[in-house]
């Protein structure tokens, strides 16, 4: 079974980095990105990722509001920044 995974980030060189290291992986596939909060939900909601993977710090409608907003299960939260970390956890990250 294939992943189909919706890559968001505000910061176009993370993105291509995360979308490079997934392209080694067997079983995932990249079908699309997003650089905003409002562009992820939009383009979760046309391209019904199994996956997101999330930065949490965005302007505007950060990861969290995302993943509240769009209420998938399967969200990797992406961070440069330890003080989330925590923050994740409230939202029931895993680890």
């Amino acid at each position: 079974m294939t992943v189909r995974v919706l890559v968001v980030d505000d910061e176009a060189l993370a993105r291509a980095r995360l979308v490079r290291m997934l392209a080694r992986v067997e079983d995932i596939e990249v079908i699309g990105e997003a650089a905003t909060g409002a562009h992820a939900l939009e383009r979760t909601r046309e391209l019904q990722p199994d996956l997101l993977l999330l930065d949490v710090d965005m302007p505007g409608l950060d990861g969290f509001g995302v993943a509240e907003a769009v209420g998938m299960p399967l969200v990797v939260f992406t961070t440069a920044h330890a003080q989330y970390a925590a923050l994740a956890f409230d939202a029931d990250a895993v680890d």
